[in-house]
């Protein structure tokens, strides 16, 4: 008797088509960030098919996973990013990107930091979630987060039950004393706006990278700093801008800087993005945006309309936001339409003009940045104030300064000259009266008050700009940057041409603003109205009992 062999049926061959193109997901999972992420996040409807997964890669998802992907081989050591909101670049750099280096390199130490800690925590909630998940077990097998980890700020990485690398979460300003950093990235250390147009939060997130940051890197270090542009002087900027002032060559050709905005105008952007640009059709966005070719980095979710739409909201806003610039191209504060320039032909002459000098003086420790602004301008006979074009604009010493106000005076011959009060009491006024002395120019310095709201010192000139009513030379040598530092107020990393405006405007505001209306006489009525005739009848019976009266005597 021949005994029954008990055999297990063959999976049906749909199982196990499925089961080997997981296999293949998975084995592609770890060499590519993209490939983990369509496997992370699965498909509700078909979990175990890796073609349908709930990600949507566009083209600058790839570019930003070409990005993370560079960093981790080490092809990239510093790498700055900027990029409109909702885009999926948190997602990328920071939750899955983090989970998948730390899977192909588990023995590195990576710090993650972000505008506070209780949004550094929540992404450190995160990462902690993708590691525990079946799927990065599946894909990095071993590796782990240790068991006794209960902080989601502090992740120790475990691979086969050793401790041997970890993953920190800090928000901007905490210390990372004693922790090491084989990576570091800076994921919005801006908050908000606010933050990002506060002098004070821009200076303590430098601090901090300098103070935190670089000093837990060593040199097989690598950096990504990624944020919204909300002014130009901001960690970016000092880092990659060519026009900060603290702008270093050597320094930023360390660095990689990618802006991705969400309108695309550069024929090789769209090529890079593979999409095609067109003129759009829709009055809203041709009014916010022009009638010249353009895309939507992200048509399917953010087309251009939607972006019309947040642009009428603010456009200063949507500048930073999605467009990764500071400032509209068309100007914040003082606009395009307000510049109105001349040639050297249209000037109306020296002696048809009132002249009134100015000077912006770059003399306290904030100030070791800026360049002195000063010289003197023309006002005609229709109050319209003209620019000359020999102002002097430059970083100088003290004597030096003085000697360029009293050449001023002396080919001008200004009424009166403004400057901030504190730098002519506390600082080279004495110096001041006496060159001018010693030179016979006596020209009235008037001390403007301090404001240190700059915004708010700029409105003089600003209404003036409005109405058209400054002329600006626009053959100047220094045009083009006044030009430009105007277009950027206040999110500029310079305002010192502005500043020269502001305290010329300021001034003649208050010696030359509009006279007092005379409020009329209570007791004076209009001719032909009722009150007039009321009055005009009173008026004779008072006369008439008048002469009745005179003639009883």
């Amino acid at each position: 008797m021949i005994p029954e062999t008990s055999t297990v049926p063959a999976p049906p061959p749909d199982i196990r088509l499925l089961a080997a193109k997981r296999h293949l997901a998975i084995l592609r999972a770890r060499e590519s960030l993209e490939a983990f992420i369509r496997l992370c996040m699965a498909d509700p409807d078909h979990p175990d098919d890796p073609d349908f997964s709930l990600y949507e890669t566009r083209p600058h998802h790839r570019m930003l996973i070409e990005m993370v992907e560079k960093v981790h081989r080490r092809e990239l050591r510093r790498a700055a990013l900027s990029i409109p909101p909702q885009h999926g670049k948190t997602h990328v750099l920071t939750d899955y990107g983090s989970a998948w280096r730390i899977g192909k390199t588990p023995g590195r130490h990576l710090i993650v930091g972000t505008y506070n800690s209780d949004f550094a925590r929540e992404r450190g909630d995160t990462v902690r979630e993708i590691i525990r998940s079946p799927t990065f077990k599946q894909v990095f097998p071993g590796v782990t987060v240790a068991k006794d980890t209960q902080s989601k700020s502090d992740l120790k990485i475990q691979f086969n039950d050793a401790t041997v690398g970890s993953v920190r979460f800090r928000g901007r300003g905490e210390s990372t004393t004693g922790r090491p950093a084989d990576d570091f990235v800076i994921d919005d250390p801006y908050k908000d706006k606010a933050e990002g147009d506060s002098a004070l939060v821009r200076k303590e997130l430098r601090d901090w990278y300098a103070s935190v940051v670089y000093t837990r890197t060593h040199v097989g270090s690598t950096i990504i700093i990624v944020h919204t542009r909300w002014n130009e002087d901001d960690l970016i900027g000092e880092m990659c801008d060519p026009e900060h002032p603290n702008h270093d060559k050597m320094r930023a050709a360390r660095w990689d800087y990618y802006n991705i905005p969400a309108i695309i105008k550069d024929p090789k952007m769209a090529a890079l993005m593979g999409t095609d640009l067109a003129v759009p059709t829709d009055p809203a966005v041709i009014a916010q945006f022009g009638a010249q070719p353009m895309a939507a980095l992200w048509p399917s979710k953010f087309p251009l309309e939607h972006l019309a739409e947040a642009s009428e909201n603010d456009k200063t806003v949507f500048s930073a936001l999605y467009m990764g610039r500071p400032s509209p191209e068309e100007g914040d504060y003082f606009k395009t339409e307000m510049l109105v320039g001349y040639k050297p032909e249209e000037w109306p002459g020296d002696q048809n003009l009132e002249w009134y000098g100015a000077s912006d003086h770059a003399l306290t420790t904030k100030e070791d940045r800026d360049a002195n602004c000063l010289g003197c301008a023309g006002v005609d006979k229709n109050d319209v104030v003209w620019i000359p074009p020999d102002i002097v604009w430059r970083r100088c010493e003290t004597d030096v300064l003085v000697d360029e106000m009293l050449d001023q005076m002396r080919r001008h011959k200004p009424l009166v000259w403004f400057a901030e009060r504190d730098h002519i009491s506390k600082s080279i006024g004495p110096f001041l009266t006496k060159r001018m002395a010693e030179e016979g120019l006596y020209v009235y310095v008037e001390p403007s008050p301090a404001s240190k709201d700059h915004q708010t010192r700029a409105r003089s000139i600003q209404g003036r700009m409005s109405m058209k009513m400054v002329r600006f030379p626009t053959f100047a040598p220094w045009w083009p940057e006044a030009r430009n530092e105007l277009l950027k107020f206040p999110n500029g990393t310079h305002d010192d041409f502005v500043s020269f405006l502001s305290h010329l405007g300021m001034g003649l505001h208050r010696i030359r603003g509009a006279a007092p209306v005379r409020e009329r006489p209570s007791n004076v009525v209009r001719v032909g109205t009722l009150a007039w005739v009321k009055a005009a009848s009173a008026a004779e019976n008072r006369a008439k009992e008048r002469r009745k009266a005179l003639g009883g005597m």
